[in-house]
């Protein structure tokens, strides 16, 4: 009995490290293909996207390889692996307290970049850009990446520190490493926090698209 017991025990521990080798084997797939995705999407829909329009293109570009690579992909793939459901991955259905703090945010938020002289065409074209921007990273950074991270080690610290490096360092490796730790690091630190009290994918693209905007 008691030999039964240990080899159960044996197999059990054996079964728990393949598990983690296996996950650790999808936290850097979905660490490393995503960002090479929207690269080599972006490179194909600079050839496929008419240069007519100069912005339209760009927003055609980054709308399509950013949605493909940081979105489409993260999703496929958990979903193949886990049958992950899109709550999951922080998209929860809207509530009018979600609204509310968004109409206020969005009003100081745009009171200060028109008291900032800023132009209204310039304005219009940056809140396309970091609406998509705010929109996939945060899918991928914070949906995607928190819920792999939490099948390594579910501790609400390691979740945020761990997710936020690899938004800091890695979507962003080839900036400077400094701008990184005092600029992106920090932000990506208060959205990791926000997105594991929330688990809202909603609250985490407000702050980021607020934070990218005020620094235009």
């Amino acid at each position: 009995m008691k030999e039964g017991i240990s080899e159960w025990r044996v197999f059990s521990v054996k079964r728990q490290k393949e598990n983690i080798i296996e996950v650790i084997g999808h936290f850097f797939i979905l660490l490393i293909l995503p960002t090479l995705m929207v690269s080599i999407s972006g490179i194909v829909m600079s050839f496929l996207v008419p240069g007519n329009s100069e912005w339209v293109s760009l927003f055609l570009i980054i709308g399509v390889s950013m949605t493909v690579g940081f979105i489409i992909f993260p999703y496929a793939y958990l979903k193949k692996l886990y049958q992950v459901k899109r709550e999951e991955l922080g998209v929860r259905s809207v509530q009018y307290l979600e609204i509310i703090i968004g109409c206020i945010t969005l009003i100081v938020l745009y009171s200060y970049l028109f008291s900032k002289g800023i132009d209204f065409q310039v304005l219009i074209l940056s809140t396309v850009q970091m609406c998509i921007v705010a929109v996939t990273e945060e899918f991928w950074a914070r949906g995607a990446m928190c819920y792999i991270i939490r099948k390594l080690y579910n501790r609400a610290w390691f979740v945020v520190l761990l997710s936020s490096i690899c938004f800091a360092f890695v979507t962003h490796m080839n900036e400077p490493f400094m701008d990184n730790v005092l600029y992106r690091l920090p932000g990506s630190i208060v959205m990791g926090v926000i997105y594991v009290k929330t688990n809202n994918l909603r609250y985490t693209v407000l702050f980021h698209f607020t934070y990218n905007l005020m620094n235009i």
